[in-house]
């Protein structure tokens, strides 16, 4: 469990298990997860991929350092994307997917998608993968089954990592929402 259903909690793990000096060449990470709680559910989590992730709390908007995928689930309002799904590295935005949630009025981001994150007392099947493409590694995401993100094209500074970690990490705000791996 990475948060449970109450207000202002974060929960961080860390894996460290790759092998330490052999280069990555393809990545595919696969776990259910099950969010409920307050509506709307707040904040989210992400999964991320990154050299030197501490052992500080990782929230919804990952690590500054590295890949990460974002799923934030509460619409702050302002510039705020959310609810969506992004592929972010080193801090920067490369694409996403807005979910349904999104406050009346709010102009979409990315592209919407017929999906929900509250997933009740449901787990839902998620994948995130990098892989080689044509010319250098690009990222895939699905959420419950469907391919949400194909093919984002990561930097020429994505190359072959060695020695970096796995975290997921959640956070609540006001809001609550529960978050739990399987």
């Amino acid at each position: 469990m990475l948060t449970e259903d109450g207000q202002w909690q974060e929960g961080t793990i860390i894996l460290e298990t790759l092998p330490k000096q052999h280069r990555i060449t393809s990545l595919r990470a696969d776990f259910d997860v099950r969010i409920s709680g307050s509506d709307p559910i707040a904040d989210g989590f992400s999964f991320n991929f990154g050299p030197a992730i501490s052992h500080a709390a990782v929230g919804e908007d990952g690590v500054t350092n590295g890949f990460s995928v974002t799923f934030d689930t509460y619409d702050n309002g302002g510039a705020d994307s959310a609810p969506a799904i992004e592929v972010v590295y080193d801090g920067r935005v490369l694409a996403g997917a807005t979910f349904q949630g999104r406050a009346s009025g709010r102009t979409n981001v990315w592209p919407v998608v017929s999906q929900t994150f509250n997933t009740g007392q449901n787990f839902v099947h998620v994948v995130v993968e990098i892989v080689p493409g044509d010319t250098g590694s690009v990222a895939n995401v699905w959420w419950a089954g469907v391919q949400i993100l194909t093919s984002v094209p990561l930097p020429g500074t994505y190359s072959d990592p060695m020695d970096w970690s796995m975290a997921l990490g959640a956070r609540t705000g006001r809001d609550r929402k529960s978050t739990r791996l399987n």
